[in-house]
């Protein structure tokens, strides 16, 4: 069936438009190519050129020429140069920016060994190794990172089995899978740790480790991780050495405040009041006189009224949010105390553990700390220090006993390595290292002791 040809007629308006689009030249090209092509084809001042005329004066195609005509017939002079809006969504893309990226690098790299190109099903094989879709609804891309030759190749290979072996029906978020690469699924600590900055995923990379990127996250998981590289900032690396020995020193007393702080105030008014110099004393039961139940009732209601005023604040509207927590805290202590039902020394026991929460870095690991003064605070009401003791024991061989992908998680601290305390709790200035600057981790991410660790995983687990 022969296309319908349709004739072009138009008003001194539209011819002026047309006119205007051509000599300015500040219009996207394809604009100036369609009004080029109107005007060609006006036949209200005379005989207009041909469709093939057209289409060779302007260096186009005679269906673009056809087409140009049939949507002014048909929209309009705004409706033949301008593309007209989607009206319904767009399909996604089977291949993202991120996977599309892997692909090209792929294709630039050395072929496999017996082959001497890459081939389409090489290619295509080897992406979804590397760009692996987890989420039978999502379809949701995970991309694993890693610096060849410096990362383990026993711990990549562990990622990748660990990502395949995930079946959920979506992936929203990097959190969905960072249960399904725990080591220790019981333990309230992380053995993953994640972040939103550049700069701490390539030195990550550089120590060895692996990253893990969802598609539609903003965060990046990084696996291995330790104790010690939860406690530190990327702005430890940008400061004089000295002032971050000191922020460092006051992270680590910042994490015992936070666990030990309630549990010492109930152990030492409640078992210990001997060790407690007598003029603080006096002042301590003189606060806590007329108060009805004993000390540890008075700290675990503090206790849970902060972190409800914690939890209101974050899901208040970003700008009354620390307004609320402030007023809340100002007006809730006051009363409190006014009213009898705390002492004024508690309200500075619960001031100092939060401050000092918040001061921990990595905020999963600040919410296991947490947990855990809840802990410590039954053990010290039921047997003073002696529990706090035992309560800290606990801690620290869960603690011993956590790996993650083969990494001791007390690394350096135990198994014990003086030789790579250069970058822990203490900081020594670059040019005094002996060793270079990410030699450290990759030390502990070493092919040897993850292959080991790796197949003892696998044993127990069967």
């Amino acid at each position: 069936m022969p296309k319908k040809k349709y004739v072009i007629k138009l008003t001194d308006y539209e011819r002026l438009e047309l006119t205007r689009i051509i000599k300015t030249g500040t219009s996207p090209a394809k604009v100036i190519s369609r009004a080029n092509i109107l005007l060609a084809s006006d036949s209200s001042l005379g005989k207009p050129l041909t469709v093939a005329e057209t289409a060779e004066r302007f260096n186009t195609t005679p269906t673009t020429v056809q087409t140009v005509r049939t949507e002014f017939a048909k929209f309009g002079l705004h409706g033949a140069l301008y593309r007209k809006k989607r009206e319904t969504p767009p399909v996604p893309p089977k291949v993202d920016g991120n996977l599309e990226a892997y692909i090209i690098s792929i294709s630039c790299s050395e072929p496999p060994q017996g082959y001497e190109r890459w081939t389409l099903r090489l290619i295509a094989d080897k992406a979804v190794e590397l760009g692996h879709i987890v989420g039978k609804n999502t379809k949701t891309s995970v991309m694993v990172g890693y610096i060849d030759g410096l990362a383990s190749e026993e711990l990549c290979q562990e990622v990748i089995t660990r990502i395949n072996n995930i079946e959920l029906d979506a992936v929203l978020d990097s959190g969905y899978i960072e249960e399904y690469l725990d080591d220790n699924p019981l333990s309230p600590f992380p053995s993953i740790r994640f972040t939103e900055r550049p700069d701490t995923v390539a030195a990550h990379l550089l120590e060895g480790g692996v990253t893990i990127i969802v598609n539609g996250s903003p965060q990046v998981l990084m696996a291995p991780t330790t104790l010690n590289s939860l406690l530190q900032s990327g702005e430890d690396y940008y400061q004089r050495y000295q002032v971050v020995i000191l922020i460092r020193l006051m992270r680590w007393l910042a994490v015992f405040l936070s666990v030990s702080a309630p549990s010492l105030y109930v152990a030492f008014t409640t078992f210990h009041t001997e060790v407690i110099p007598t003029s603080l004393l006096l002042q301590i039961a003189q606060g806590r006189e007329g108060i009805p139940y004993p000390a540890f009732a008075e700290v675990l209601f503090m206790d849970i009224a902060f972190e409800i005023l914690r939890e209101a604040s974050l899901r208040m509207p970003q700008n009354i949010g620390p307004a609320i927590s402030i007023v809340g805290v100002l007006v809730i202590g006051d009363a409190a105390v006014r009213g009898g039902l705390v002492s004024p020394i508690m309200i500075v026991v619960v001031g100092i553990t939060a401050i000092s929460n918040f001061a921990i870095p990595t905020t999963n690991l600040a919410n296991a700390f947490r947990y855990w003064r809840f802990i410590m605070l039954a053990f010290a009401a039921s047997f003073g220090l002696l529990g706090l003791v035992y309560g800290w024991l606990w801690l620290l061989l869960d603690l011993a006993a956590m790996k993650s992908f083969g990494v001791p998680f007390l690394s350096p601290f135990a198994p014990l390595k003086i030789e790579d305390w250069q970058d822990v709790i203490l900081r020594v200035p670059w040019w005094s290292k002996s060793k270079s600057p990410f030699k450290t981790q990759k030390q502990a991410h070493s092919k040897s002791n993850i292959s080991k660790e790796l197949d003892k995983l696998r044993r127990n687990k069967k």
